[in-house]
């Protein structure tokens, strides 16, 4: 199973909620966890996503993504996500997070589960 994992920055580092996402993912996914970085200043740091079980980072780093923006973002993930073909893809819940998914869901005309607790992962479906 693929999982792409939006990794969330702030201040050009990682939010907690990010390893969390990744570490989560790995547990699910094993060894096929991509981390979707996206922010200003953000590629010195993508490396310790590795250290979470990411197996591949894809890296956004541009001023103009510095602060969220939706539209921006959205972009972002979905091109991301349409190279990398996932399974499945994780959101922090997060203020960004709740904002971002349902529009990458409805970009890629995908189903979101929202404010999951647990999760497992069985013959390829979570």
């Amino acid at each position: 199973m693929k999982v792409l994992v939006i990794a969330e920055t702030q201040a050009n580092e990682f939010k907690k909620a990010a390893f969390e996402a990744v570490s989560e993912a790995q547990k699910i996914a094993g060894s096929d966890v991509v981390a979707l970085a996206i922010g200003s200043g953000i590629s010195a740091n993508a490396a310790s996503l590795g250290e979470y079980g990411a197996d591949k980072v894809i890296v956004v780093d541009d001023a103009a993504v510095e602060n969220y923006q939706s539209e921006l973002y959205k972009a972002a993930v979905v091109e991301a996500a349409n190279s990398v073909s996932p399974d499945v893809i994780f959101f922090s819940a997060t203020l960004s997070g709740k904002d971002l998914a349902p529009r990458v869901a409805a970009a890629l005309d995908a189903t979101i589960a929202s404010d999951c607790t647990a999760l497992s992962a069985a013959d390829g479906a979570v």
